[in-house]
């Protein structure tokens, strides 16, 4: 992925001159350069200059003051040689009247050089700052708005010429004099917010980068309204924030309502549109869709091309990013004169050892590796190397990309050695950056997404050096399991060890400062999403009112998290640490587990995959032969065999492959047999498909027949947990406390609803959300589920709870649940159907169904959605979700399969789960889940996933119900997060 070069830096508006009184032309013309319209405005300037010349003569001051205007203009409309002759005209004629020393003069010179640094002529855009930074503070002084203009686009030039610690104070310094002289919401302080977020981008620092950038793009919405060119440039600057992080969804969105913007404003040629153009093209290169990225990528050249000329620095600029295109394509030939091209323009501009020249240089390299040259990959990735060291941050992902080039190209020599060293600082860049803890609302768990391919490549090389049996297998072995935390990182996970210590803070005033910090950032992240999906909006859409008061509620909130983390870092220090994800060590966690358990963690990787493997006192690591697509393929041809949709009878039930459950249990699992003897719990993390994939199913010999009864089930020889993540061992086993409540039980189930009585809970459910009525009189419609009653009046007698426990039929509603001493109980229940994220056109995130009320309400619409489960206030040691698809993701793209609900109940405050994967049948979800809790009732100190595996056991051999055997009945719920 080449380094985003999209980030058309905005700078602060030209300087203008003062006339001794401008006309009807100027005055229009100005008025519509405040409002962005310079194509517009260029007729009105050039009659401005007409008529100064007229009145006063070629020589006169308001004839320099009207061709700074013009100038200005037509650098706007992309006429930058038209633009450079206007300015050198001005300054002759200010050299003449004020002198070169003048305040005219600077301001001028301040122009001409931003137009130079535009048209990549650094040196000379360079040197006309600094003579204009000079005259400029010996006229005014150091603290004046026009210094303050010209140390801020010095800055710039000082970022694009890699000299990023003189471009760091440089952007402080302007900032600083700007905040004495204007207001806090003047547009000038929105363009040098806009350049430190920029700034931040490149330095790696992407957290401060969108913080800036969001307030700048506030300021100036509130500032010219929402379709102003100056709107379109943060808009992109903000989604290259969102595309660093991997979140492209919103990234997209941005981009593509500031493409309408400026076509609207300034047609198809203007540089504006080329910029836009290149950004959409590396969007679509860092998705993944190479081919959708050749067309806005060659718009984007041929754009820059028809204004800057062939071997322009603009134009190289997309070719960069068009040459990576090509080399992702396997077109070698094409990505290396493309390449070639914009090296020659960039070496050009830059110098040799620029950082960008650097970008160029590691296509280059990249391109060369592909076709074999590995000796000139090297050599081109070392000096990219070298010169992103002496650039950047040290921990900036383009150095930990350098380092992850120079291993591939070690281990193509053979040299494993190398290469692991290599990559281990690659990883040690990622490692940093992932388990800092989080300095605001907006941190996301993985922040960069080329991680992960670091990751699954150190792993490789590990393996690769376990295979020789070397004295450091011990090491390798825990480098190893470090490796596969980071990559494993997910949002459930940090959930669950954010539930942990708000839990082992153990004073009550503590706890609930750390869930009031906990419920401000889902506030703060609701907001925000609907914030970036408002501003996403074409114009006629768009409530301005409404954008406001999120911004200012999204203000107001995080003005409330910084000050609670203040709070926190004093009442509670070692807060932030607990919450950091940082890797378990391998010998604390192995302390975590029983004689008797293993630990399995998978790394899905698109070309290959690892597991490895922990025991108390044992730790190995298996490459796998599948990648993510091959498994992804697999689990899906799987999962085909239980899904109920359609089932009416036993003999409509899907056949399940067995055959190919054997081959999944090959492929994923076989190689760790070995290591398994002596264990009865596995303890799981998935990654990728098999998140979806309850593992108890899988058959561990190659079946004779198609007997489900008699097939070799993983059950049978294993109880099975879910964990989100390595350091949920500790987060559930040590700091987080059993539950202390004394209720044993509260439950919600057998919802009123009108629908005729169904086999599943869930199933089809879809058909009933289209047919054009409203969504409480769609869920009345769904089926009763008569079952669930007795279901929970079997839980509650097994756990010794009364009949105040149940909340059935008409007291099942939300209403309820809120009233509810949720607090109280060690066990929660629902039995009831669940819906999935998209299930029915409007359902968002996936829900709960209960009675629905006579009129809906924003506090009772009859769906207890994910977003409202976290409001709730729990402190319990078990949640049974006895419903469908209560295990699925949260809806939004590329999320892990416990985001959605499951993830909810740990935030509420749950420390175990039984969750299912696909609709279930009600009466052997009542199975299961009666069982589950007889087993525990009959052996006290039983596992829950033992528990579990003893219910499913008794269906799968119940002799009354043969098709009980069919693993859609007994296998769908899974235990997640066992203590």
């Amino acid at each position: 992925m080449p380094t985003l070069l999209l980030f058309a830096a905005l700078l602060f508006g030209h300087v203008g001159l003062a006339a001794a009184q401008d006309s009807d032309a100027a005055r229009t013309a100005d008025a519509l350069m405040a409002e962005g319209r310079y194509v517009d405005a260029v007729p009105h300037a050039e009659a401005a200059l007409a008529e100064a010349e007229a009145d006063n003569g070629r020589t006169h001051p308001d004839v320099a003051s009207a061709a700074n205007r013009l100038a200005h203009l037509r650098q706007r409309a992309g006429d930058y040689d038209g633009a450079e002759a206007l300015y050198k005209r001005a300054l002759v004629v200010v050299n003449r009247t004020s002198g070169w020393q003048s305040a005219e003069a600077a301001s001028i010179q301040a122009n001409l050089a931003t137009l130079y640094r535009l048209m990549g002529r650094l040196d000379q855009a360079e040197s006309l700052y600094r003579q204009a930074l000079e005259i400029a503070v010996a006229v005014h002084g150091v603290a004046h708005e026009e210094v303050a203009t010209i140390i801020n686009n010095l800055a710039v030039l000082y970022r694009l010429d890699g000299a990023y610690r003189q471009a760091e104070q440089a952007y402080l310094k302007a900032a600083q004099i700007l905040t004495r002289l204007r207001p806090a919401d003047h547009p000038d302080i929105a363009v040098a917010l806009n350049n430190l977020g920029s700034f931040y981008f490149d330095t790696g620092r992407f957290e401060q980068a969108e913080r800036f950038h969001r307030r700048s793009l506030t300021i100036k919405e509130a500032a010219y309204g929402d379709d102003h060119p100056s709107i379109a440039t943060g808009l992109v600057n903000l989604a290259a924030v969102f595309q660093a992080q991997a979140r492209f969804d919103d990234a997209e969105a941005l981009l593509l309502r500031a493409l309408d913007m400026r076509e609207a404003r300034f047609g198809e040629t203007h540089p504006q549109v080329a910029a836009t153009h290149d950004a959409l093209g590396v969007h679509y290169f860092a998705r993944g869709w190479f081919e959708d990225a050749i067309e806005p990528l060659q718009r984007a050249i041929a754009g820059r091309e028809a204004v800057f000329g062939d071997d322009s620095l603009e134009a190289a600029r997309s070719l960069v990013n068009l040459a990576a295109v090509h080399l992702r394509l396997d077109d070698h030939a094409a990505a290396e004169e493309v390449q070639m091209r914009a090296l020659a323009a960039q070496r050009k501009a830059y110098g040799a050892d620029h950082v960008i020249v650097g970008t160029a240089l590691n296509n280059l390299a990249e391109i060369r590796r592909e076709t074999g040259d590995i000796d000139s990959a090297e050599a081109l990735h070392g000096q990219v190397l070298a010169i992103r060291r002496a650039s950047l941050a040290e921990d900036h992902p383009d150095i930990a990309h350098s380092w992850l080039k120079l291993a591939l190209v070690a281990e193509d020599r053979g040299d494993v050695a190398t290469a692991l060293g290599h990559i281990r600082e690659a990883t040690a860049i990622h490692r940093d950056r992932a388990t800092r803890p989080p300095t605001s609302a907006a941190s996301p768990v993985e922040e960069h997404g080329e991680a992960r391919e670091i990751f699954a490549r150190h792993l490789d090389l590990i393996e690769q050096r376990l295979a020789a049996q070397p004295p450091d297998s011990d090491a390798l072995l825990a480098e190893a399991f470090e490796v596969v935390q980071l990559a494993a990182a997910n949002r459930t996970a940090a959930t669950v060890a954010r539930m942990a210590a708000r839990f082992g803070a153990g004073d009550g005033a503590l706890a609930a400062l750390v869930r009031k910090r906990q419920d401000m950032v889902e506030r703060w992240n609701a907001l925000d999403k609907r914030l970036l999906k408002a501003m996403a909006r074409a114009r006629e859409e768009r409530d301005e009112q409404a954008e406001a008061d999120l911004r200012t509620d999204l203000a107001v909130t995080g003005r409330a998290v910084r000050q609670l983390d203040r709070e926190l870092a004093e009442s509670f220090p070692d807060y932030a640490e607990l919450v950091s994800m940082r890797p378990l060590d391998l010998d604390d966690a192995a302390g975590f587990l029983a004689d008797d358990e293993a630990l399995l963690v998978y790394l899905i990787d698109a070309e290959t995959s690892f597991l490895l493997v922990l025991r108390k006192k044992r730790t190995a690591l298996h490459r796998l032969g599948l990648g993510a697509e091959d498994i992804a393929e697999l689990v899906a041809d799987l999962r085909g065999g239980l899904d109920a949709t359609g089932v009416s009878d036993l003999d409509s039930l899907p056949a399940f492959d067995l055959a190919l459950a054997y081959e999944i249990f090959v492929e994923i699992l076989a190689p760790a047999m070995p290591d398994l003897a002596g264990v009865e719990h596995l303890l799981v993390q998935a990654a990728g498909a098999l998140d979806s994939l309850p593992f108890g199913l899988l058959v561990q010999d190659e079946p004779q027949d198609s007997e489900y009864r008699a097939a070799d089930w993983l059950i049978r020889d294993y109880a099975l947990s879910v964990l989100p993540s390595v350091g949920s061992l500790q987060a559930l086993r040590q700091l987080a406390p059993a539950a202390t409540g004394k209720r044993a039980l509260i439950a919600f189930g057998d919802p009123l609803l009108d629908g005729p009585p169904g086999p599943t809970r869930g199933a089809e459910s879809a058909t009933l959300f289209q047919q054009g009525s409203g969504a409480v009189e769609a869920i009345r419609r769904l089926p009763r589920l008569p079952d669930t009653a007795d279901e929970l009046r079997a839980l509650s007698s097994a756990v010794g709870a009364g009949p105040e426990a149940l909340h059935l039929g008409a007291g099942a509603t939300e209403t309820a649940v809120r009233a509810a001493p949720l607090a109280e109980a060690r066990i929660i229940a629902f039995a009831t159907h669940g819906l999935v994220a998209g299930e029915f056109a409007g359902l968002a995130e996936p829900s709960l169904v209960l009675t629905p009320p006579e009129q809906a309400s924003a506090e009772d619409d009859g769906l207890l959605t994910a977003s409202e489960v976290t409001e709730l206030r729990l402190d319990a040691d078990w949640v049974i979700l006895s419903a469908c698809n209560t295990a699925a993701a949260d809806g939004t793209p590329g999320a892990d399969g416990l985001s959605g609900l499951a993830k909810a109940f740990f935030y509420a405050g749950g420390r175990a789960l039984l969750v299912s994967h696909w609709s279930v049948f009600s009466d052997a979800a009542r199975a299961l889940t009666t069982g589950t809790f007889r087993a525990l009732q009959a052996e006290p100190g039983l596992r829950r996933s033992g528990a579990l595996r003893a219910a499913m056991l008794e269906m799968l051999d119940d002799a009354e119900m043969p098709h009980w055997a069919h693993p859609i009945f007994w296998s769908p719920f899974v235990v997640v997060g066992e203590s």
